[in-house]
C-alpha cells in the first residue's frame, strides 16, 4: 500500500466530483441513461458469488490522457495510462 500522498484537494467537499466547484449534474437520470443505451447496457446479476459468465475489457483510451485539471473531468487525479495498459 502506498503512503504517497494524493494530489488534489485535502479537503475533498472541495473536489468537483464530490460536489465542489467544477460540479456538474447529470441531464438524465440513470434509468434513462441505460434505457437509451448510450452509455450504459441492460444485465443482470442473480449472485454475488456465482461465477462470471461474460466479462468485458476495452483498451484504456487515448482519451484518459487528458490536459485539462482532473476536476475538469470530475476525477480526483490524473490516471496513469501507461499503468492502466500494463493491466489490459
Amino acid at each position: 500500500m502506498s503512503t504517497t500522498p494524493r494530489p488534489g484537494p485535502e479537503d475533498l467537499s472541495e473536489a468537483a466530483t464530490y460536489g465542489g466547484p467544477g460540479w456538474s449534474e447529470r441531464t438524465e437520470s440513470h434509468a434513462e441513461d441505460v434505457a437509451a443505451g448510450r452509455i450504459w447496457a441492460r444485465c443482470g446479476l442473480r449472485s454475488e458469488v456465482a461465477p462470471l459468465r461474460q466479462v468485458l475489457i476495452a483498451w484504456p483510451p487515448d482519451s484518459l490522457d487528458f490536459r485539462e485539471e482532473p476536476d475538469h473531468w470530475l476525477m480526483l487525479e490524473r490516471p496513469d495510462l501507461a499503468a492502466l495498459r500494463a493491466e489490459a
